[in-house]
């Protein structure tokens, strides 16, 4: 009686040590993932730092939550990926094909023809030539938030960066719906700001009386009558840029 208690016990413990490699032989994790794909993947490279990226997995073409919705709700206006780099911490750059979705603010890294990993860490992108880094910010109504802004200007020096958050807002009233007429998806990207001392943007403001307080009081003055003397308008993005210069160079 005693010898079958023992073999029925081994057999037990046979039975989940089994289910348990078969079981995570079926789930690869991160460090499994070289395992399942192709070297002749699109962003072979990258598969040394799957486990930086840190981001879920997924297959292209699953997901269903914009089926109902008119527009694009991507950089560019495509779903495609399009070619950049990602910049590891290290500074090293990685050539990828990335997908900027915006109104999931998720940066999208392709791995094969259908699979791609949501970039998770902070790490800034290049999408066609435009930077893109991950700040805090307070929008225009006062709440704070964590997203992707993409940089109007480089200068790592500089002690004013000018950020244009890019947003994707989905549009269309009730009765419109009701009508046949599907919601859809609008740009409403704004323009923030960012001090090098700061650890936040906060949004710029397109008056230049607001815009004004938004500098230190003692060069409030001087910020004021360059604006006025050069006929700078806040909202438009090239005079933002030369209040901006102006700012970086005198102080």
């Amino acid at each position: 009686m005693l010898n079958n208690y023992i073999l029925n016990h081994i057999k037990i413990l046979l039975f989940f040590t089994l289910l348990s490699v078969f079981g995570y032989s079926q789930t690869p994790g991160l460090n499994d993932v070289t395992n399942i794909v192709s070297t002749t993947a699109p962003n072979n490279p990258l598969y040394g730092q799957l486990e930086t990226l840190k981001g879920e997995i997924r297959i292209r073409g699953n997901s269903t939550k914009y089926k109902d919705i008119d527009g694009s709700p991507y950089y560019q206006n495509t779903k495609e990926f399009l070619p950049g780099k990602l910049i590891l911490p290290n500074e090293k750059l990685i050539n990828v094909n990335i997908r900027y979705d915006i109104a999931a603010e998720e940066m999208q890294i392709q791995l094969e023809e259908n699979q791609y990993q949501v970039l998770n860490n902070d790490f800034p992108v290049i999408i066609e030539n435009s930077v893109f880094r991950k700040f805090r910010y307070l929008d225009s109504e006062g709440k704070y938030y964590l997203g992707y802004f993409k940089m109007k200007n480089h200068d790592s020096n500089a002690n004013l960066l000018l950020l244009e958050k890019l947003r994707k807002e989905v549009r269309g009233t009730e009765r419109n719906i009701a009508r046949g007429f599907p919601p859809k998806f609008t740009d409403d990207s704004k323009f923030y700001l960012k001090f090098k001392s700061s650890g936040e943007a906060f949004y710029s403001e397109t008056k230049t009386k607001n815009l004004v307080k938004s500098f230190p009081y003692k060069i409030q003055e001087q910020i004021e009558n360059f604006i006025n003397k050069n006929n700078l308008k806040p909202k438009k993005e090239e005079d933002l840029l030369k209040i901006i210069d102006y700012y970086n160079s005198a102080f």
